[in-house]
C-alpha cells in the first residue's frame, strides 16, 4: 500500500504546554483511520498540522510534501470537512457548484450533481433553506467532487439525526470504494465508526497510545461476565470493569489471560469499550 500521510516524532507546544508529544503514525492508501481520543487529547491539533495551519517539530509528510510549506499543492488532493456550517447561505446549490468549478482545478461539476442526485437536495434551493443534514450532504458532495485522494472528517455527523448520519456514511463509503483513496476521521460517536473504519489510532494527553488495524485490536480483547468474588483474583491482569452489580462484573480483559478467567459468559467487545479501557489505563 502507498503511504499518503506520515507523522514521525511530531511534537507541538503552545506557550509552555505540550499538546503533542513525539507522536508517530501513518495513513496508507485504502485505509479509513479513526483518530480517537478524549476532548483535549490533541486530535484537533493533528488536523491543524495536516492542513498546514501551524508549525511543529518532527516530520510530517503528506503525499511527499510538507503541509506547512506546500499547503497550496497538498490541498489539491486533500479535503477537510467538519460539522461547522461554512457554506454561503445566500447562494443557491447550483451557484455554489459553479463557484467550486471556478476555484478548484480538479472539481467535477458532473460528479457533484451525481452525488446530489442521491439526496433530496434540489439544485435551485438556497443553501439557507437546507436543513443541517442536507447542508452536510451538500458540503460532502462538493468535497468529493474535487476528486481528492485524502479526506479528513472532523466530527462530521455531530448534531445530525440517525437518518442523516446513515446517509452520510453511505455517501462517503461509495466515494471511498473508488480506488486510491484514504480517510482520516475523528468522532465522539465511536460505536458508529466500527463498521466504517479499518484502522485506529488512540490519542491520550498528547501521546499516541495505540496504532492498530480494527480487526487486530478487537481480537486482542475479550468481554467477560464474572462473579464479583472471582474478580479479585483477576486484578493482577489489569481488567477494566464495564458494568458492575452486587453479584457480577462485566469486564474487558486481554485474551492472553482468558485461561485465568472463570467466565459466566464471553462476548466480543466493541471498539468503544476497548477505547474506554485504554483511556482509563487498563
Amino acid at each position: 500500500m502507498k503511504k499518503l500521510i506520515s507523522f514521525d516524532e511530531v511534537s507541538k507546544k503552545i506557550a509552555h504546554k505540550t499538546i503533542l508529544n513525539k507522536i508517530s503514525f501513518d495513513l496508507y492508501e485504502g485505509q479509513i483511520l479513526g483518530l480517537l481520543g478524549h476532548n483535549g487529547a490533541g486530535k484537533s491539533t493533528i488536523i491543524n498540522l495536516l492542513l498546514g495551519a501551524d508549525n511543529y517539530t518532527g516530520v510530517i509528510n503528506v503525499m511527499g510534501k510538507t503541509p506547512y510549506k506546500d499547503r497550496q499543492i497538498i490541498m489539491q488532493d486533500l479535503a477537510y470537512l467538519s460539522d461547522a456550517e461554512c457554506l454561503p447561505k445566500w447562494m443557491k446549490v447550483r451557484d455554489i457548484i459553479k463557484y467550486m468549478k471556478g476555484v478548484h482545478p480538479k472539481f467535477s461539476e458532473e460528479n457533484a450533481v451525481s452525488y446530489l442526485n442521491k439526496t433530496d437536495i434540489n439544485l435551485t434551493t438556497k443553501i439557507a433553506e437546507l436543513s443541517k443534514g442536507m447542508t452536510m450532504q451538500l458540503h460532502l458532495s462538493l468535497i468529493m467532487a474535487t476528486n481528492c485522494k485524502i479526506l479528513i472528517l472532523d466530527e462530521p455527523t455531530l448534531g445530525l439525526d440517525l437518518m442523516y448520519r446513515h446517509e452520510f456514511y453511505q455517501l462517503v463509503q461509495e466515494w471511498f470504494n473508488e480506488s486510491g483513496r484514504s480517510i482520516l476521521i475523528t468522532s465522539h460517536e465511536i460505536n458508529e465508526l466500527e463498521n466504517f473504519i479499518t484502522d485506529v489510532v488512540f490519542i491520550k494527553n498528547g501521546f499516541v497510545t495505540t496504532r492498530s488495524s480494527l480487526e487486530n485490536i478487537i481480537s486482542e480483547y475479550c468481554k467477560c461476565k464474572v462473579e464479583v468474588s472471582h474478580f479479585e483474583k483477576l486484578k493482577k491482569f489489569n481488567p477494566y470493569i464495564l458494568e458492575s452489580n452486587n453479584r457480577e462484573n462485566i469486564i474487558l480483559i486481554k485474551k492472553e489471560f482468558l485461561d485465568e478467567v472463570e467466565s459466566i459468559e464471553t462476548i466480543i467487545p466493541n471498539i468503544s469499550e476497548i477505547f474506554l479501557a485504554h483511556q482509563k489505563g487498563a
